[in-house]
């Protein structure tokens, strides 16, 4: 959405949470959660298909600041 909150985009439709963008404002990740399993999602911010990142259990991430490693609890 614009900074005023206007012209709000819906990025995900699989009920993503704890969104970090990425450093260059291009990317979001964030974690989907379903039973038995929580994996790390990105999606680009102009919206589009999502790209899973993980296969293994993956909650809270933290992408670094040059945008090269994504930190998350197993």
């Amino acid at each position: 959405m614009d900074i005023d909150g206007g012209n709000p985009k819906q990025l995900t439709n699989d009920g993503g949470f704890f969104p970090d963008v990425s450093p260059d404002g291009r990317s979001v990740i964030y974690t989907v959660l379903v039973p038995g399993e929580a994996r790390l999602w990105k999606v680009s911010i102009d919206g589009g298909e999502p790209v899973r990142l993980t296969d293994n259990k993956s909650v809270l991430e933290v992408v670094s600041p040059d945008g090269k490693l994504i930190a998350y609890l197993p």
